[in-house]
């Protein structure tokens, strides 16, 4: 179950992320970087969290 934790919040994470920067009409740049950005973001806390 752990093992799946990662994988299924980044996915869930850049969705949303990629849903909000379409509604706000930001370019495909834009879009990629914060994808990026929240990936790691939720990468990081999740790890931190299951170090717990």
């Amino acid at each position: 179950m752990n093992r799946l934790m990662v994988p299924v919040a980044i996915f869930v994470s850049v969705l949303a992320a990629g849903k909000v920067c379409e509604h706000l009409g930001l370019s495909a740049s834009w879009t990629i970087g914060i994808s990026c950005l929240v990936a790691m973001l939720v990468t990081a806390c999740v790890n931190r969290y299951q170090r717990r």
